[in-house]
């Protein structure tokens, strides 16, 4: 078989699992992220604006640490502990939102596999798919 480009190439493992998108296949991935991923600007503005209240954290998806956040907010005693964490949040921001985007890559990574392995004939709606790999 002759190489005629990026998009007939791909690798399979084993079990005939495909490994490799082809180039169609990444910049789909790379436009869904550059749609998804969570903007700097914004995050800082809510950082610094609600900050102690976990507005930024919420924006980031770590609505575990925004709860948290919230909680000690609202309360006279945290209010200045919640202050400190959004301070120290403010300067390790960037990497929260690299990680963020790292986690949403890896998550439109999965789902571009499964859907390139799915046989043809499987039907499953793809709000399914990811409730199931959510529930996992």
């Amino acid at each position: 078989m002759a190489y005629s480009g990026p998009d007939n190439m791909e690798k399979r493992n084993g079990a005939g699992n495909k490994l490799a998108l082809s180039y169609r296949e990444r910049m789909e991935i790379e436009f869904q992220l550059a749609g998804r991923k969570p903007r700097a600007l914004e995050a800082y503005v809510r950082c610094i604006a609600l900050g102690m209240f976990g507005a930024h954290r919420f924006y980031l998806g770590d609505r575990a640490t925004g709860k948290r956040m919230l909680m000690l907010g609202l309360t006279v005693v945290g209010l200045p502990v919640s202050f400190a964490w959004a301070l120290r949040d403010l300067f390790r921001l960037n990497a929260l939102i690299e990680a963020r985007t790292e986690a949403i890559y890896a998550e439109l990574l999965a789902e571009a596999l499964d859907k390139a392995n799915r046989p043809e004939g499987d039907a499953r709606d793809e709000r399914t798919r990811r409730r199931e790999r959510r529930t996992g």
